[in-house]
């Protein structure tokens, strides 16, 4: 389904350049105000584990499962691919750094970043600020094919 999402997102945003592309705007307007009044602001990457806002969708049943499932397993870290809003790849990938996430690629023309996360942290990452959608990446086994 995040595939899906994600290529909606490159073939509807083709040949546009960002400022053309309705809604993508990397700042608000000085003195623009959100929906309930208050100043709109830009937030920036989190510097500690406290600065972090979660205020993200909380995660799926199916990823909370994946999660607990890792941690039961004693792995030390799971891999997560994330969708974020409209131009909140740069500060979401700069919060998921501050929590201990290695990220290891981002696309913000897409609103995508795949990031390995302790799992002691997977669950708190998940819920960050800007993210729309979060899925745990499992690892896909290949059968040998010697007879």
């Amino acid at each position: 389904m995040l595939v899906a999402i994600m290529m909606a997102g490159v073939l509807g945003g083709c040949g546009q350049r960002p400022s053309d592309t309705p809604g993508r705007a990397s700042a608000p307007p000085a003195g623009a105000t959100s929906p309930v009044g208050a100043p709109a602001t830009t937030p920036g990457p989190a510097t500690d584990l406290t600065a972090a806002p979660t205020t993200g969708p909380p995660p799926a049943p199916a990823v909370k499962e994946r999660i607990d499932a890792a941690r039961q397993a004693r792995q030390e870290t799971v891999v997560l691919a994330i969708a974020t809003a409209d131009g909140r790849t740069a500060s979401t990938a700069g919060a998921l750094r501050a929590l201990g996430a290695t990220v290891e690629s981002e696309d913000g023309t897409v609103g995508y970043i795949r990031a390995t996360v302790p799992v002691a942290l997977a669950a708190r990452a998940a819920t960050l600020e800007g993210i729309t959608h979060v899925d745990v990446e499992e690892p896909v086994g290949v059968p040998d094919p010697t007879p």
